[in-house]
């Protein structure tokens, strides 16, 4: 591949070379095997395959695998990959006359046209995750890049979307110099979908905020406009909490989210549930709910993404075990707090992929 007289393109060698010198394979071949099933089975067939044998094991998910792939293609692709396996796996072909023999191994044909269609597939994965990747530099600049600086509050912000865009909702907004509200929210779907409800929804949020003195009268505007400009069985949970400099009361609602988590000491204690998600109910109404931390407290917000993230095993990581971390976890700073937990989380995930967006914010009394 070296030499005066190498036809390989430059570019190409050191990009294999590069390649071969990464390593790590190993984890990526147990990543990217995990996410393909992930996508192609159901979660019926990944809970009977735990049931079976190595053997068997091995020719129900090859057969489901191709099966689901076959049905995910178009119809001319579709037909051109049955085409090419035929071609690949048919026998050698010879013909004897009285003269002369031949045989002929048209298995190159299939290769090729494999080959070609793998290019086709590319082509569009390309073209996709080029607009997904416009669309996550958009994303991006919608949420915060870094925790605000809030006189009497430590705060910890974390975004991590399971693809390119996500749905999860995470936003700070500087409502005057003393007001600041803070929302966490989760779209009912995932992907592009999502992330684009996402943002028709903070673009709601900050244009209602600054007029809604109450946060109760915001959920009610916000939920009526999200009805009104929504599809059907498209909800969203929300919660939307206002602080202010220097003082330790905080007000906030939550429509239809998970509770958050009130961190005193070693306890950990749960906040009640609010009302309905947006989206579900036109005339649904909501209370707005108040708390005041003492000087070390600390509340915890978070998107189910965290507590149902999964490892290879398939095992959650739960609501009790985010409650023993946090509970072990009784000093030191938000920022400190939410990157403990993240590396314990990462621990038990492992090479599992991510299959929800992951979200949270840690607000601390100082």
């Amino acid at each position: 591949m070296s030499g005066q007289g190498s036809t390989v393109d430059p570019q190409l060698r050191r990009v294999l070379r590069d390649d071969l010198r990464r390593g790590g394979y190993a984890a990526q071949i147990r990543r990217e095997n995990a996410e393909m099933k992930q996508f192609y089975l159901s979660d019926e067939q990944r809970l009977r395959i735990r049931s079976m044998g190595t053997v068997r094991r091995f020719f129900a998910v090859t057969f489901w695998l191709l099966r689901s792939l076959l049905l995910h293609m178009s119809s001319f692709r579709r037909l051109m990959l049955i085409l090419a396996l035929l071609v690949i796996y048919s026998p050698r072909c010879e013909w004897h006359g009285t003269s002369f023999q031949a045989s002929s191994d048209i298995s190159l044909s299939g290769v090729l046209l494999l080959l070609f269609i793998i290019m086709l597939e590319v082509k569009d994965k390309m073209l996709a995750r080029s607009e997904l990747q416009a669309g996550r530099i958009v994303q991006k600049a919608l949420i915060p890049n870094q925790p605000p600086d809030i006189p009497g509050w430590s705060i910890w912000l974390y975004y991590h979307p399971a693809n390119e865009v996500g749905g999860d909702l995470l936003d700070y907004l500087p409502i005057n110099s003393h007001r600041h509200g803070f929302a966490l929210g989760d779209i009912s779907d995932k992907g592009l979908g999502a992330a684009l409800l996402m943002a028709k929804l903070q673009a709601t949020l900050r244009a209602l905020a600054p007029e809604c003195s109450d946060p109760a009268d915001l959920g009610q505007k916000m939920n009526r406009i999200y009805i009104r400009d929504t599809m059907a069985n498209r909800f969203a949970s929300m919660i939307y909490f206002e602080i202010a400099s220097n003082e330790s009361n905080i007000r906030f609602i939550n429509a239809g989210h998970q509770p958050p988590l009130l961190v005193q000491g070693d306890q950990v204690s749960e906040w009640p549930k609010g009302g309905p998600a947006l989206g579900i109910q036109p005339n649904a109404s909501y209370t707005t709910q108040s708390l005041t931390l003492k000087p070390g407290e600390t509340l915890f917000f978070y998107s189910d993404g965290l507590v149902e993230a999964r490892n290879l095993e398939g095992h959650f990581w739960g609501e009790e075990r985010l409650r023993a971390c946090l509970a072990a976890m009784t000093h030191g700073s938000a920022d400190a707090i939410g990157e403990k937990l993240v590396n314990r989380l990462q621990a038990f995930v492992g090479d599992a992929p991510t299959h929800d967006d992951i979200t949270m914010i840690i607000l601390q009394k100082l």
